[in-house]
């Protein structure tokens, strides 16, 4: 812990690389995939928590997020650019993040007043999140590990439905993160290992085509910033 000021310290600084999607309604083999995992949304001991954004409009590549205990900055470095995912016809924005989490005393005034008095107007979008993470290990061993779990090297594949401005929707993201420097090398074996478990275990089932679209690609800040102007 790094003391900021009072009630406020610097809790971790983590770099990722990401690749997120949002739509109204979640895409059935994204869908059938987590339900045949297990995991379904509304399902007992998955509760859902409240995250409160900061509104910044005019930037799409800055986040803050505040909830119960911590506050989080995400800063966007780069764009890596528009990537396909095969075998289906999925395209998204691959994205390089930074992401400072800071801890917050039970006595932070400020805390206090956007969760609990809903003031300063934070947009507060309600989750309920399904996934887990890839573990990447030695010698290429791949395990599946809940997704809170602490790891060197990974991925996190996430299925989330939010509510925003009394409104439903869903997110898919990927999530590759690395103590070793290997995020690049990260992002994409956990897109390669998701994406051709997904086809294989689609193959023969009669279930519609995952599409992906570039256009529904972004991070939470651009989606939001798109919100907040259709208001």
């Amino acid at each position: 812990y790094v003391k900021i000021r009072e009630n406020f310290y610097l809790f971790s600084m983590l770099p990722s690389y990401e690749s997120r999607w949002f739509f109204r309604s979640c895409p059935p083999p994204l869908m059938e995939w987590f339900e045949y995992k297990g995991w379904r949304f509304g399902a007992p001991g998955n509760p859902a928590r409240a995250d409160f954004y900061l509104p910044i409009p005019s930037d799409k590549g800055l986040g803050f997020k505040l909830r119960e205990g911590r506050l989080e900055a995400k800063q966007l470095l780069a764009g890596i650019g528009e990537h396909p995912f095969p075998p289906f016809k999925a395209k998204g924005k691959v994205e390089h993040w930074i992401k400072w989490s800071f801890e917050l005393k039970e006595a932070d005034e400020l805390a206090r007043q956007i969760i609990r008095e809903k003031q300063y107007d934070w947009i507060e979008v309600k989750k309920e999140r399904l996934g887990f993470t890839y573990h990447f290990q030695q010698e290429g061993k791949v395990t599946e590990v809940p997704i809170h779990t602490v790891i060197p090297e990974g991925c996190q594949v996430e299925l989330t439905q939010i509510h925003v401005f009394g409104k439903a929707y869903y997110t898919f993201g990927l999530e590759a993160f690395s103590h070793a420097g290997h995020l690049e090398e990260n992002f994409r074996h956990g897109a390669e290992v998701f994406f051709s478990t997904l086809a294989e275990w689609q193959n023969g089932k009669a279930i519609a085509e995952l599409r992906l679209p570039a256009q529904a690609s972004m991070g939470y800040p651009e989606f939001l910033s798109c919100l907040f102007y259709a208001l």
